[in-house]
């Protein structure tokens, strides 16, 4: 019950309409993309995100046959797309080059691709910025950062916005 209390709050202040908790931020970036990608698909993620996002992103779910193409986050990332993409992938801020990724312009793409705009929200917190409101998807969190306020437990969230019409495209997302 602690848990889904903890969910309901971060959904609560995302503005999303569901949330769920994992064992660390890494897991949530995991699961946000290996709950829609699977062998053979492919994702687009900014190129300035978290380290270890890119080591997960670039090398262990590549392993796992999910391709990812890093794109800079000041441009469109249309050339990017394939038929098989099935997600975009970003952060509110970058960790560490504290790059601001323009949420609207990524979402913008993602959706005239039909695919689903993922973003990292950790060193923004939805404090200081809503990414559903410029058009994001999925909002997940490393709560061990500023929502613990002192790195005691290592967490992580998961935060739908129940905004993407997943039945409208189900040759992609059965």
């Amino acid at each position: 019950p602690t848990n889904d209390t903890v969910a309901a709050k971060i959904c609560a202040l995302e503005g999303g309409t569901a949330a769920m908790l994992l064992s660390s931020g890494q897991a949530a970036s995991f699961y946000s993309i290996f709950n829609i990608a699977s062998c053979g698909d492919h994702v687009v993620s900014s190129s300035t995100i978290y380290g270890g996002t890119y080591n997960l992103f670039a090398v262990t779910m590549k392993r796992m046959g999910i391709e990812f193409t890093f794109v800079d986050p000041g441009c469109t990332a249309n050339a990017a797309f394939r038929p098989n993409t099935k997600a975009v992938f970003g952060e509110t801020i970058a960790n560490p080059a504290l790059t601001v990724l323009d949420i609207e312009k990524f979402a913008d793409a993602a959706h005239s691709h039909g695919v689903p705009l993922i973003i990292d929200n950790t060193f923004a917190t939805p404090v200081n910025c809503q990414p559903f409101e410029w058009g994001a998807d999925i909002v997940t969190h490393s709560t061990t950062k500023y929502m613990d306020g002192h790195a005691l437990q290592v967490g992580g969230a998961i935060v739908d916005s129940g905004n993407f019409d997943w039945t409208r495209y189900p040759d992609k997302f059965p």
